[in-house]
């Protein structure tokens, strides 16, 4: 970690920063944990530069768990925890690792492979603590996981001077405190939760994660005045619309949306109920937030994103790579201080894809600048499901999917759904004869993928349309 993270740790002590049910954490407790977890983690074998593989169910152990690793000099490869046993181990032979640390039992679920299982408790750590060590601010500080339109993920590497600088950042944009409570609705493995997680403490704020989302348990924090900022995905936005009554927000400053578009008529209702509108965010796990709507104003515009923040730059280009006049649509291309330093698992990223050049991120996502500079986001370019703010790759269910024998071809697509966006729809192709019923193909995908990655429709189709050049048409 950085001297300013430390800084925040000393000045904080007292302060409490992480509230599980009835237990609180302060952050000298958090320094505690950290300081005697990296002794243990020496111990197992984690060195400087090593890639440290990290899937916790719980929120506590994974904070705990990746300052450990990022502190002691090495890199924490976010797992989230939806993952299957077959999607774990491919992370782990990209990044070339024979370890996971985790805090569950995985012995039955990982124990036909070549894994060290390294399980952790912070009830278990050792009593000895480890000193304080300033880590490389150009090293790899974390990976985080992304489905792109290939058919395996690709890990996004971001350094130790990305995380710091982009929490700063945070902390100057929201005007954070320690006066502040987050109330994070999404899990800390996900790149918008993990942002958040780290502005938080940079800022000396207080933490809590929903570690199950409850509509009715969001709206007591709020009534009670428990919480500043909530952080969390449009469908849950969309669940607290079903309220039916107007809800005091005492404290509450900042309603924080990402991960998908969030409706104009569900930001409209949040405000009717709670007198403050969602604060939209624009980002990737390449680069964090590049553009957030913060201006609460008689102009506020509700299906806005919003506009740059500072540093970053964003133009629309048409096809031929020129730019594109205010209110005309096309993808949108940014350029950040805080871009990833590169990825893992792939060996080129494909220009289908979100992919860099030139210093320039091409997003694959659809949107215009309007004439007050404000970015509106209108759909995507790249062939990408989004499930509830999860990315899914199309090919990577088909490849599982095709993976059946006497299966002949697959296209997977997402379709719309009110709640979630999207769901996921895949039309088979069977051998004449083949006895292949739809419980078959969705036990197959039960197995090897995660439950958001599992389609909620089978349909069976005689053949699928190609283009002219023998490409699947999507």
């Amino acid at each position: 970690m950085s001297d300013c993270f430390y800084s925040v740790l000393d000045s904080q002590s007292t302060q409490v920063f992480y509230i599980d049910g009835e237990n609180k954490y302060s952050y000298a407790q958090l320094w505690n944990l950290i300081s005697r977890a990296r002794v243990d983690f020496k111990e197992k074998g984690i060195k400087i530069n090593q890639r440290v593989p990290i899937l916790c169910n719980d929120p506590l152990h994974f904070i705990v768990g990746l300052l450990s690793i990022i502190s002691l000099g090495a890199c924490a490869v976010l797992i989230e925890t939806s993952k299957k046993p077959k999607e774990i181990i491919e992370i782990l032979e990209q990044i070339d690792s024979k370890i996971i640390l985790t805090d569950q039992y995985m012995g039955s679920d990982l124990s036909s492979y070549d894994v060290t299982i390294t399980e952790f408790s912070l009830k278990n750590l050792t009593e000895e603590k480890d000193s304080r060590i300033s880590c490389e601010m150009n090293s790899e500080g974390c990976i985080i996981y992304t489905s792109g339109s290939t058919s395996k993920p690709k890990g996004v590497i971001r350094s130790n001077r990305i995380l710091f600088e982009h929490s700063k950042m945070l902390q100057r944009t929201y005007n954070l405190s320690s006066n502040d409570t987050f109330l994070c609705l999404v899990q800390p493995q996900h790149a918008f939760g993990l942002e958040n997680v780290l502005g938080a403490i940079y800022s000396g704020a207080t933490l809590v994660v929903q570690k199950n989302f409850s509509h009715t348990e969001v709206i007591n924090f709020i009534e009670n005045g428990k919480c500043s900022v909530v952080v969390g995905v449009p469908f849950q936005y969309e669940l607290l619309t079903k309220v039916n009554k107007k809800v005091p927000v005492n404290k509450l400053r900042y309603f924080l949306s990402a991960g998908a578009p969030l409706k104009k008529d569900v930001n409209a209702a949040i405000y009717s109920l709670f007198g403050i509108p969602v604060t939209q965010i624009y980002g990737s796990s390449e680069l964090g937030a590049t553009a957030i709507n913060i201006d609460i104003s008689k102009s506020f515009e509700y299906d806005a994103v919003g506009k740059p923040l500072p540093e970053v730059q964003i133009k629309i280009i048409d096809s031929e790579n020129r730019v594109l006049e205010n209110n005309q649509i096309g993808e949108i291309v940014l350029r950040s201080p805080y871009c990833t330093i590169g990825y893992v698992g792939v060996s080129e990223v494909s220009k289908t894809d979100a992919y860099i050049e030139d210093g320039w991120f091409y997003s694959g996502d659809l949107g215009y600048i309007n004439d007050k500079g404000v970015l509106f986001i209108t759909g995507r370019k790249k062939n990408v499901i989004n499930i509830a703010g999860k990315k899914v790759s199309p090919e990577e269910v088909e490849r599982v999917i095709k993976g059946i024998e006497k299966i002949l071809d697959v296209k997977v697509e997402g379709e719309k759904n009110s709640l979630s966006g999207e769901t996921i729809t895949a039309k088979v192709v069977v051998e004449n004869g083949a006895d292949i019923s739809e419980q078959l193909v969705l036990n197959r995908c039960k197995e090897l993928l995660s439950d958001y990655k599992i389609p909620r429709h089978i349909v069976f189709t005689d053949k699928l349309e190609y283009t002219s050049t023998g490409k699947l048409k999507r």
